[in-house]
C-alpha cells in the first residue's frame, strides 16, 4: 500500500513537472516534439501488432475507417462548400503556413479597416494618443509576431489597425 502512495506522489510531481515546462515552452518545439512522439508512437504501436499477429486487421481497419472519412469528407464538403474543415481560419493556416489576404469573412487583409475595428483591434479607445496606439501595437506584436509563434494574419491585422490610427491623427 505504501509503494503505491509513493508512486501516486511521484507521478503527480512528474505531471506537475511537465505540465510547468509544457506551459514555457515555445510552440514550434511543441509541435515537432508532437509529430516525433506520434511517429515513435506509431512505429511502436505497428512493431507490437506485427509482433503479436495482428497488423494486417489493423491496417484494414485503417483502411475501412480512411474510406469512411474521405465519404463524409465530400459528402459534408457537398452540404456546407470546400473547405468545411478549416471555416473561420485564415487561408494557409490549416497548413501552418500563416496568413494569406483572405479573412474568416471572406475580406482581404487590405480592405479598408474602420477607425472603430482599429481601436477594438490595439485596445485603445478612439482619442488614444500616438504613443498609446504604439505602445499598444508593440505589445500586441511581441505576443503575436509569426517569428514567436504567432499568426501573419493576425500581425497584418495589428499592422494595418496601427496605420488606420495613425493616419487618423494627421
Amino acid at each position: 500500500m505504501f509503494v503505491w502512495l509513493i508512486l501516486g506522489v511521484l507521478l503527480a510531481a512528474l505531471v506537475a513537472f511537465l505540465l510547468r515546462n509544457f506551459a514555457k515552452a515555445d510552440p514550434k518545439s511543441l509541435a515537432k516534439l508532437g509529430r516525433t512522439a506520434g511517429i515513435a508512437a506509431a512505429l511502436v504501436l505497428a512493431l507490437v501488432l506485427l509482433l503479436t499477429g495482428r497488423l494486417v486487421p489493423a491496417l484494414e481497419a485503417v483502411g475501412a475507417a480512411l474510406l469512411f472519412f474521405v465519404r463524409w469528407n465530400v459528402l459534408l464538403s457537398q452540404i456546407f462548400g470546400e473547405g468545411w474543415w478549416r471555416r473561420g481560419r485564415p487561408e494557409g493556416d490549416a497548413a501552418g503556413q500563416g496568413g494569406g489576404d483572405q479573412s474568416a469573412s471572406g475580406r482581404g487583409s487590405n480592405s479598408a479597416m474602420s477607425v472603430q475595428e482599429a481601436c477594438h483591434i490595439l485596445g485603445v479607445g478612439a482619442s488614444a494618443s500616438e504613443d498609446e496606439i504604439k505602445d499598444a501595437h508593440r505589445r500586441l506584436m511581441m505576443k503575436n509576431h509569426p517569428d514567436q509563434g504567432g499568426s501573419t494574419y493576425l500581425a497584418q491585422k495589428i499592422n494595418q489597425a496601427k496605420d488606420v490610427l495613425l493616419k487618423k491623427g494627421r
